[in-house]
């Protein structure tokens, strides 16, 4: 109980010496169950009022995009960015940064996969119609089967143009920086 009550002193006393900084309400998203919130930052920390009470958040439950966060570059951030803070089941909280921005949707998603798949399939197209042509002369050629390595090769490079095109496609979907 004394334990408690030392360090909500402290923790009150920390807060009202250190320089700090209230977040904008609009840079804020909480659940509304929580109440009536108030982020606020100190260098290297951060504090939510909730309902009049005050709590420090931890910097393990604190995004690491955050920790390094200057008070110079508040403003910044709030621009281009807001808060995430929830409340775990055991009373703590947990703040993240969440960028602003809508992504870049299916259709940019859907192109960039195309471009990569493009790129990986054109040249080896290429290079097997040039040998044919190359060879056939007028002839009809027979092709010898292909053996179980090189139809390994082929299905572990299909393997790897697909999983190119689907990161591209995640990539460009969730890009916050496509309006």
């Amino acid at each position: 109980m004394y334990r408690l009550l030392l360090l909500n002193i402290l923790l009150c006393v920390s807060f009202v010496e250190a320089k700090t900084t209230k977040i904008n309400n609009s840079s804020l998203l909480a659940p509304s169950e929580l109440g009536e919130v108030t982020l606020y930052h100190t260098p290297g920390k951060f504090f939510i009022s909730q309902n009049g009470k005050l709590h420090a958040i931890e910097s393990y439950n604190t995004d690491t995009a955050l920790k390094p966060l200057k008070e110079e570059h508040l403003d910044k951030f709030q621009q281009v960015a807001f808060f995430i803070l929830t409340q775990l089941s055991d009373g703590e909280f947990v703040l993240r940064g969440h960028m602003r921005g809508k992504g870049g949707g299916p259709i940019s998603a859907a192109i960039g996969a195309w471009l990569v798949r493009a790129a990986f399939y054109t040249p080896p197209a290429l290079v097997g119609t040039a040998a044919t042509v190359a060879t056939a002369g007028g002839a009809m050629v027979a092709v010898p089967a292909l053996g179980a390595a090189s139809v390994a090769g082929v299905g572990a490079y299909i393997a790897t143009a697909e999983g190119c095109s689907a990161a591209v496609a995640i990539a460009l979907a969730s890009c916050p920086f496509i309006p």
